[in-house]
């Protein structure tokens, strides 16, 4: 099971839509060259170039690995790279499918690039600080919950489930609404004031609709 932290959480939803985007045949065999170049060889002239210059999508993943010039630059202990991708909102958390699932951090681990990683752990600490600035502790961030649910419906399997805990019956109700307006999802609740027959629904299957049980 793989362990996730608030700030991990608030990278991965941070820019969720930006790297889904489509590009043109054309541009995407631009920037799969460049990329191949920095990641392959250590060659970031073309890359650098189009991030500084031609408005290079920071969170392009590389066609076939999934890489993006943030790997590229921690994996070879590119400083300069790393930090104007960071000052650019590069997102830490996107991870090469094909490639181990590895992310930025990764890379830069697996090199034993210490300063790229302090880099990069830097990001997600100041990340959960401004999250924690503006954002009361003591209230449920159900706009961050949809935001994940939304994710994970979009990432994962249709047969995997999704369950969320809730402190209590008006939080379940609340949620429930928000996301019942999101295509393809089941939403079940379990709670105490609700009828039997109502709660065993959490324990049906529906076909073609993934389900997301919400309870105490």
């Amino acid at each position: 099971m793989d362990e996730h932290h608030l700030e991990d959480l608030l990278c991965l939803l941070e820019d969720s839509n930006s790297f889904s985007k489509a590009f043109s045949d054309d541009d995407t065999s631009v920037f799969d060259q460049a990329i191949e170049a920095a990641f392959r060889s250590g060659d970031f002239a073309d890359l650098k170039h189009m991030v500084l210059h031609l408005n290079f999508p920071v969170n392009y993943q590389h066609s076939n690995t999934g890489v993006t010039a943030l790997m590229a630059s921690a994996g070879h202990g590119n400083t300069e790279m790393i930090q104007i991708l960071l000052r650019k909102n590069a997102n830490i958390s996107i991870t090469a499918g094909k490639l181990g699932n590895w992310s930025a951090y990764q890379f830069a681990q697996s090199q034993n690039q210490v300063e790229i990683m302090e880099l990069i752990s830097d990001k997600s600490a100041k990340i959960l600080e401004n999250y924690h600035k503006n954002f009361n502790d003591e209230v449920i961030d159900f706009k961050l919950l949809k935001k994940l649910v939304g994710k994970l419906h979009q990432d994962e399997p249709l047969a995997h489930s999704i369950l969320v805990f809730l402190p209590g019956y008006d939080e379940i109700v609340n949620l429930k609404d928000d996301l019942e307006r999101m295509q393809g999802l089941k939403v079940c609740m379990l709670h105490s004031q609700l009828a039997s027959k109502e709660q065993r629904k959490a324990f049906q299957r529906f076909p073609n609709l993934r389900k997301v049980s919400t309870k105490l």
